[in-house]
């Protein structure tokens, strides 16, 4: 695979890291580059944070400016959440700036994902996310 080194497992079967589910709160996953998601435990993070009572899109945005407030501005990497709570409320945070669908080539200047619910949206829908930025506090 491109860009990645021999060997290397990647964030994906990481438990709490590519995904994490807990069927009393809900469930998580995360993209980007894996390689730093691993050290930060994203996926395993928002399911947290809904068990904290968070609700979904706070539980994403929490564990977002998180990773931000902690590497800083300058060394922030691309990272995406996407999240469902037990209730099926969806909620998605990152720092992705543009993305391009490489199968129909439409470029989104935030950071894209896909949604369906056979009672609430009965076709699959296409939401996007802006990215968030650094904290002024800091």
């Amino acid at each position: 695979m491109a860009d990645k080194h021999p060997g290397r497992v990647g964030d994906s079967p990481i438990p709490g890291c590519g995904l994490y589910a807990d069927n009393k709160w809900g469930a998580a996953a995360a993209t980007g580059d894996g390689d730093d998601i691993m050290r930060f435990c994203c996926s395993y993070q928002v399911v947290q944070n809904l068990k904290q009572g968070l609700d979904v899109q706070s539980a994403c945005d929490d564990v977002i400016n998180d990773i931000i407030d902690r590497v800083g501005q300058d060394k922030v990497f691309e990272v995406a959440v996407i999240a469902l709570d037990k209730q099926g409320n969806h909620g998605a945070a990152g720092t992705v700036l543009s993305s391009t669908d490489y199968e129909t080539s439409e470029k989104y200047s935030e950071f894209p994902f896909v949604v369906w619910h056979e009672e609430n949206l009965p076709t699959p829908t296409i939401f996007t996310k802006s990215p968030l930025q650094l904290s002024n506090d800091l």
